[in-house]
């Protein structure tokens, strides 16, 4: 009886540290069933964009900071808490165009579909609402213009439009939008990805094209979409270049994700994680 409460007890405590891992860490399953932890970045090659797994090196072996794991067509992937799997129906489009891409053609209404590279992630579909200044909560299907403008058709079939006037929040193809301008009138609808004590917003919508130095060689580059975070006293851009300075500064009392930012095991590409996890010390 004791052989068996002590092997129950081992197993409990490994449940709960490979769930601990799965909320503080993406991972890959490998082609040997194998669960692979850590985070997932974008590389930049001259061939193509492909999607890491960086596995941060627990040997005293130097120079090895980070083992790479290439995430391969026959790899399931989490990333930022969303599972991908293969791509079994094979949609012709293997380019990544972005995180939050899900501009593939969609087979089941019923369901949301997310692309990344040649893997799908596919989650039911929760119900279209507004949620106005008024204090109502109106559900029913958001639809677009075709100048791009969103209304929603409700369950009387009465069409509701959103702007910022009349709208605080809505939720279209499960993402959930928030009304900003009472922080600044250019932000209007930020999508929210992480709620808490700390907010993180993303938008979708934001374009910056600037130049580097390259070996004496100016190349041109271009950032698509953008974070912002909200905390009680304060809002702000989160910028590529001074995404560890910032982040630092406002996780200063978190000394395991700060350490895990300035040795670069989290990037710019995990706030995601990296703001769930900070959030987890509030509560």
């Amino acid at each position: 009886m004791k052989k068996i409460l002590l092997l129950l007890f081992f197993i409990s405590i490994s449940k709960t540290h490979s769930q601990n891992k799965s909320n503080y860490y993406d991972w890959i399953v490998s082609k040997g069933n194998d669960t692979i932890y850590g985070t997932i970045q974008l590389e930049v090659t001259p061939i193509n964009n492909r999607l890491v797994l960086r596995e941060r090196n627990k040997s005293n072996k130097k120079g090895i900071k980070f083992f790479s794991h290439v995430i391969k067509n026959d790899h399931s992937f989490c990333y930022n808490h969303e599972v991908y799997h293969p791509n079994i129906a094979k949609i012709n489009n293997s380019k990544l165009d972005g995180i939050y891409d899900d501009n593939e053609e969609k087979k089941d209404t019923n369901f949301i579909y997310k692309y990344l590279n040649n893997h799908i992630n596919k989650t039911p579909k929760l119900t279209d609402y507004i949620f106005t200044k008024n204090r109502d909560t109106i559900y029913g299907q958001i639809k677009k213009t075709i100048f791009g403008k969103l209304y929603l058709i409700d369950k009387q079939n009465k069409k509701n439009k959103i702007n910022v006037k009349k709208v605080l929040s809505y939720r279209f193809d499960n993402r959930v939008y928030y009304n900003l301008t009472a922080i600044n009138s250019k932000y209007k609808f930020l999508e929210l990805l992480v709620n808490g004590d700390i907010k993180l917003f993303y938008n979708n919508n934001y374009t910056r094209s600037f130049g580097i130095g390259i070996n004496g060689t100016s190349v041109s580059i271009s950032q698509k979409g953008a974070y912002y975070i909200q905390t009680e006293n304060s809002f702000f851009r989160v910028g590529k270049i001074k995404f560890k300075k910032q982040i630092s500064n406002l996780l200063f009392g978190n000394k395991d994700i700060v350490t895990k930012i300035k040795s670069e095991e989290f990037t710019y590409n995990n706030l995601v994680l990296i703001i769930t996890n900070a959030n987890k010390m509030y509560n």
